[in-house]
C-alpha cells in the first residue's frame, strides 16, 4: 500500500462484501496472528508451511460461487492449473512472477487444444524455464513482456472464458504469484470467483494493457 503501488505498478483490487468470506480471512489472520483477541501470541502463532488448511473454501455469494484459498496450506497451485483446464474457449492471464513451469505447460496444452490463449508477465519473470515455454508454446503475438526500470507488472490473475457465458466464466486473482516460493513457503491468498461479468471487466482491463504492450487480441465468437 504504497504510492508507487496505487498510481504507477499495475494492480488490481476486489471489494467482497460478505460475512462468511470475512470470519475465513479474519480465521487465518488470528492462525497468524496466534490469538482472537487484540494480543498477538509468538508461541501460538502460524506462518508459512506451519499453518494448518482453514477448511472454508466454498461460498456462494450474490448467488455466485467464489472459492478462497491460502498458500501454502491449501495446495493453491493445483487450482490455477484446474481453473485453467475450465476452459473452453478463450483464457487471459497477468502475472508479475511466473516462474512454475507446470502452469505455462498448462496454459500452452489449452492452447494446443483449441482454447484462445494470450498473457502478460514482467520482465522479472524471463529468465525462468516457464519464460521459454510460454514464449515457444504461445509465440510473441500471443504473449508479452512488460519492460520497464521504475514500475512492475504487480498483477496476479487468470481470466476465464469472458467471451463465452455458456462456459464457466470466471477470474482467479490474489497475492499468490505463479511460483514455487508462493505454493510452499509464502503466505499468500488466492480467490476464484465465477463470474460472467467480473471475467468481462477483468478483460476490459487486460485488453487496453495488451495493447499498450503492441500486441492485438480477437474475441472469439460466445456462446448462441
Amino acid at each position: 500500500w504504497n504510492t508507487t503501488q496505487t498510481k504507477n505498478d499495475f494492480n488490481n483490487v476486489v471489494l467482497i462484501q460478505d460475512s462468511a468470506l470475512t470470519h475465513a480471512y479474519t480465521h487465518e489472520f488470528n492462525i497468524m496472528w496466534g490469538d482472537t483477541g487484540m494480543t498477538s501470541n509468538a508461541t501460538n502463532s502460524k506462518f508459512g508451511p506451519y499453518k494448518p488448511n482453514s477448511g472454508s473454501h466454498n461460498f456462494t455469494i450474490g448467488g455466485k460461487q467464489v472459492e478462497l484459498y491460502f498458500s501454502p496450506s491449501d495446495g493453491t497451485d493445483t487450482h490455477i492449473q484446474s481453473s485453467i483446464a475450465s476452459a473452453t474457449t478463450d483464457l487471459y492471464f497477468g502475472v508479475y512472477t511466473f516462474t512454475e513451469n507446470a502452469d505455462a505447460t498448462a496454459l500452452v496444452n489449452r492452447k494446443n487444444a483449441g482454447v484462445y490463449v494470450a498473457g502478460i508477465v514482467d520482465q522479472y519473470s524471463n529468465t525462468s524455464s516457464a519464460y521459454t515455454t510460454l514464449t515457444s508454446g504461445l509465440g510473441s503475438s500471443y504473449f508479452k513482456t512488460y519492460t520497464n526500470a521504475n514500475y512492475i507488472y504487480h498483477n496476479k490473475y487468470l481470466i476465464v472464458d469472458p467471451s463465452n457465458t455458456c462456459s464457466d466464466p470466471q477470474v482467479l486473482t490474489g497475492s499468490h504469484n505463479w511460483t514455487s516460493t508462493a505454493n510452499t513457503t509464502n503466505d499468500e491468498n488466492t480467490l476464484i470467483i465465477h463470474d460472467a461479468t467480473i471475467a468481462n471487466l477483468y478483460y476490459q482491463a487486460f485488453h487496453k494493457d495488451f495493447y499498450t504492450l503492441g500486441g492485438t487480441l480477437t474475441i472469439p465468437t460466445a456462446c448462441g
